[in-house]
């Protein structure tokens, strides 16, 4: 994350809220900018120093799931591919890692787990 894109993303998600009224929580990151000028639909708001610490706990179960549920797409991709006889199995670029990741997240991690961490 630089500063820059933080601007840029911060600025798009304010024209994207056209009409809406956001708050924007936002952690204590030194690339984050603390004013960016001109939004009209998103106010931000910066957690206070050493806030991340205090509920990390709740990131961590969330984290945990996500990684279970990943590796296990990720094992059974090796398996398959061993069934049909491809190599390099453990292999794996960027676009392979997204592919696994979406429907990871928003197939496996159910929305209950994420409530049950808070």
């Amino acid at each position: 994350m630089t500063s820059v894109f933080f601007d840029e993303y911060v600025r798009l998600f304010d024209q994207m809220m056209h009409g809406r009224r956001v708050l924007l929580v936002v952690d204590n990151c030194p690339a984050h900018p603390r004013n960016i000028e001109g939004l009209r639909n998103v106010e931000l708001f910066f957690l206070p120093p050493n806030m991340t610490s205090k509920i990390q706990p709740c990131d961590a179960g969330i984290i945990r799931a996500f990684k279970m549920h990943y590796r296990k797409r990720f094992y059974r991709k090796i398996l398959e591919g061993y069934e049909v006889g491809q190599s390099d199995l453990g292999k794996i670029n960027v676009i392979d890692a997204i592919n696994l990741a979406i429907p990871t997240w928003t197939i496996d991690v159910r929305k209950e787990t994420i409530a049950n961490f808070f």
